[in-house]
Order: structure tokens, then sequence, then C-alpha cells
């Protein structure tokens, strides 16, 4: 009777939902070395790589939550955390070892400054808290965040919010700091394109304004019991320490099932290093990291501002079922370097079982402010593709052919170049438990010429385990003369398998195996432990 009472007069209790997933990934490999008389004639490769992340939604709700990824059509609030954790490690010979030189065995880190996110690293990709549908209008965002539109991406730490107005229109602002590689807990990969932890160098001034030049920076020497074995004890690149803010805003259209649309603007800045030393370390005083005789270097210099448009519509014809158009396109405009350096269109119709894709790409290579590769001269390219794929509803098959065209626009005065080629393939089901796949294909033009093809086959043998084969080769014609691949035929072949543990829990094992004129033999292998496997229905 006490139990019974206690349950009736207790209060409703709030909850929340969470998933976790962990991944495990070791590797293994190893190259011939170029020095034959070395002591270990190879470059092995030991990589491990864990991830592990968490995601908490329905925080503080007290009606029945329904999924991460679903929109609750009940008003309210909704909070959630999003977590992405990354830890990477190299410990074989080639990134972990040393490097014999006149003055001794130095790490291989401390030449090749490249080597250090390998070698060691811990990575928050992103990490942050949203709050959704404050007041029926207002969404925030904090924390590290990854946003990736239709043509830009880039990580943050910071705030975004943004505003439903209720009329078909929502407003975006931002506001942080860029991730770099010398952010905490930053990864690498979202350092800006073009700048390099090597060599880097500052400006030594001369005797007269204008007359320095540009000189490594000094390399303090440091003792064996000093040095660390996971990072650079030697190179030092200021400016790459510099924090980066970053802000911008955005509109776009919000509510329109058939329409989306966004405009975008974002910039980012970083401050100049000014000295990175006493004053009087050189024969003339030293006025900063950049030429600053005449008090010339800003405080603050621009690594990136652009602005970009992206749209997507999808027009139904008919019942919408069998019959559709779906236009999407998308340009940048970069405020810095005063080009549009990204531009995509294209169209993908549907009418019944048929699918036909054209697309156009243009690019032109940028860089972060800060780089040196602004002084050079980047080459406009032009990629026009158009894929056609066959689909019956009923039928146990489907094929797509595809053909494109690459177009190369080199400096005035100079010929473009092109490329092309085109492929066909085709996806069978053979019976409920096996799957077989095949293609072929032939390019030509600016870079060499190669043509060959692959076969693969997948089946279920039981309810826990599926095998896999696949075997493929290409043929390479000799080069025109603009890369340095050497004519031949490459074979090849891979088999794996998946065994399902228990629900959730897979182990994924494959190996490779093929042969070309560069080397005789590639062996590799690849083992997972798969601790949020959801096979494909």
């Amino acid at each position: 009777f006490l139990a019974l009472a206690m349950i009736a007069m207790a209060p409703r209790a709030s909850a929340y939902e969470f998933e976790v997933s962990a991944r495990a990934i070791g590797e293994g490999s190893a190259l011939r070395a170029i020095d034959l008389l070395a002591e270990d004639p190879h470059l092995a490769r030991r990589q491990f790589e864990l991830t592990l992340s968490l995601d908490i939604w329905d925080l503080g709700r007290d009606r029945q939550p329904l999924s991460l990824y679903a929109r609750e059509p009940e008003n309210g609030p909704r909070l959630s955390i999003s977590t992405y954790l990354r830890i990477r490690h190299d410990f074989g010979p080639f990134t972990s070892g040393q490097i014999v030189t006149t003055g001794g065995d130095v790490d291989a880190i401390d030449l090749i400054p490249e080597l250090a996110p390998q070698v060691l690293s811990l990575d928050v990709l992103y990490a942050y808290f949203s709050a959704e549908n404050l007041a029926d209008h207002l969404d925030l965002y904090a924390g590290r965040q990854l946003e990736t539109q239709a043509i830009d991406m880039f990580a943050m730490d910071g705030l975004k919010i943004r505003l439903h107005s209720g009329h078909g229109i929502a407003f975006e602002a931002f506001g942080g700091a860029l991730v770099r590689a010398g952010s905490p807990l930053g990864d690498a990969r979202y350092e800006p394109d073009g700048t390099s932890a090597a060599e880097c160098a500052e400006y030594v001034e001369g005797p007269v304004p204008g007359s320095g030049a540009w000189r490594p920076i000094d390399r303090p020497i440091i003792n064996d019991d000093d040095q660390n074995p996971f990072a650079n004890d030697f190179d030092r690149c200021p400016q790459r320490d510099q924090l980066m803010p970053t802000f911008g805003g955005a509109v776009a259209l919000d509510g329109i099932r058939w329409l989306m649309a966004r405009l975008a603007y974002r910039r980012s800045m970083s401050a100049s290093p000014g000295l990175i030393g006493p004053a009087d370390r050189f024969d003339y005083p030293d006025t900063g990291y950049y030429p600053n005789e005449l008090g010339q270097a800003p405080s603050y210099g621009v690594n990136h501002e652009a602005l970009a448009l992206s749209a997507r519509s999808i027009i139904a014809l008919g019942d919408g079922n069998t019959t559709a158009i779906t236009p999407f396109g998308g340009v940048r405009y970069s405020l810095l370097h005063g080009i549009v350096d990204t531009a995509r269109a294209g169209v993908t119709l549907r009418a019944g079982s048929h699918f036909f894709s054209p697309e156009i790409y243009y690019a032109v290579p940028t860089f972060d402010g800060d780089s040196i590769f602004n002084v050079f001269g980047s080459v406009p390219q032009t990629d026009m593709r158009l894929r056609y794929e066959l689909a019956p509803d009923k039928a146990p098959w489907r094929g797509f052919v595809l053909a494109w065209v690459k177009r190369f626009s080199p400096d005035e005065g100079i010929d473009a170049a092109y490329a092309g080629g085109a492929q066909i393939g085709a996806r069978v089901r053979l019976g409920k438990n096996r799957v077989g796949r095949a293609a072929m294909f032939s390019e030509g033009g600016y870079g060499g010429t190669r043509t060959g093809g692959y076969a693969a086959a997948r089946w279920q043998l039981s309810r826990d385990l599926s095998a896999g084969v696949r075997a493929n080769t290409v043929v390479f014609g000799d080069s025109d003369g603009s890369t340095f691949a050497p004519a031949g035929v490459v074979v090849g072949g891979q088999l794996g398998a998946t065994y399902r543990i228990n629900q959730g829990i897979a182990v994924h094992a494959a190996v490779d195996e093929s042969t070309g004129p560069v080397y005789r033999s590639r062996f590799r292998a690849l083992a997972v432990l798969d601790l949020a496997f959801w096979p494909e229905h």
C-alpha cells in the first residue's frame, strides 16, 4: 500500500536521450626506402586512430522524445549537445624515427614539421550546445561548430544565432575564432589553404628602408633532454599561432519546401606578430615580423573574405513521384582576391526510371591572405559532366553512363588544355543475398591516358556474415609530359568480410594486393571494430 501511494504521488520526471559511438582503427604500411644502405630499408608506418562521439538531446523535456534528427511538431525549446573527439598516433619509424644528418641523429618531426599532426594529435572536430525554437523564432549554437555549405566549409569556436522571421526568411549571424592547427585541440585540416609549418621566414631590416631580406627564423639550440618526440623543436611560425577572429552572417529562405536559397558573407582576420625577439638582435633595429621600416605593416590583415550565394529547387511534375526537375547552383566571390573563385550549376531531371544530370563546375585556386602562393598565377579549370542513369523500379539492375570534359585555362598567350573521358557501369542484384557491380572507363588528354575497369561482388553468407571481392585493372598510356606517371598496366584485387557480433557491433576486415610498373607488390590489410554498426537495408 505504501509503495502504491508513493507511485501515485510521485511527480512526472523529465529525461533525455543520448547516443555514444566509438571506433578504433589500426593501420600499418611499409615502403622501400631510397637509401638502400640504411639499417632498415623500409619506411614503415603504424597508425592508430580512436574516435568518440556523444549526442544528447531532449534535455529538460517532459514529452515523448522522437529522434535526434526529427523535427518535433510541438512548441517549446529543443536543447541538445553534440561532440566528436579523435585521437591519432603514428608510432612507426617513418614519423617517430630519426634522420641521420652531419650534426647527428635528428627526430624526423624536427626536419619535417608536417608530420606533427600524424605523430600524435588530440582533436575535437566539433563540440557545441544548441538551443532551438526559443520563443518559437530563435536558435542558438555555442561552441566548436563545423559549417558545411554548398561551396564553403570551415570550423569556428564561437556563437551562431538564427532568427526565423515567420515570413519565409531566416537571418543568421555568427562570430568567433577560426579553428586552426594551433587552436586548442584544433585539427590541421581546417588550416586555411596555402599556409605551411615549415621553414617560416621573418623580415630582417637592412641599412636603409626597403633593403632588408627574408631569412629563416633563428632556431634555438635545444638539449637532447629537452626535446619533445611528439612536436617540432626547431621551426617557429608566429603567424600561424595568431588568433583568427571570424564573423559573418547570412539570409536564407525559410519554410519553403520546394525552394532553398542562401546568401552568406564571411570574413577572417589575424593580427601581425610584431617583434618575436629583442629589437637589437640583428645588425639593424628590428621593426617587426613583416617589413615595417616606415610603419607600413598593418596591425591586422585579412585572411579570407567572401560572399557566397547558393540555391536549390525541387519542382515536381505530375504526381511528383515519377517526374521531377531539381536545379541547383552556387557562386562564391572572393572579396580578398577580387575574383569569382568557385561557381557551380546543374540540374537533375527525372522521368520515370530515367535520370539525367548535367553539371558544370568552375574553380580558381585561392589561398589564405598570408600565403605566398597568392603571388603565383593559379590555373582556372572548368569541369563539365553529364550523367545518365537507368533505374527501373522493379528491375533487379540499374546502369549509368558518365561523360566529362575538363578545360584548363593557363595564362594569357598559352593555349588552353583539355582532358576528357567516359565511364559506363551497372549494378545487378542476384537473388536476395548477392549483389554485383562492374564498370569500365577511358580517359585522355591533358595529363596522359588511362583505360580500365573493375568488377565486384558481395553476398550475404548468413544473417551475421557477409563477404565481398573486387578485381580491377588500369592501363596507363604514355604521358604528354604534364605528369611523371609511367606507362604500364596495374592489376589489383581486394577481399573483405563483415561479421556482426551483436546488435550495433561488427568487425570489418579487408586485404588488398596490386602490382604495376612502379611497384611489384603492394599489400595492404585493414581491420575495424565498429561499435556503431547499422547495416544498409
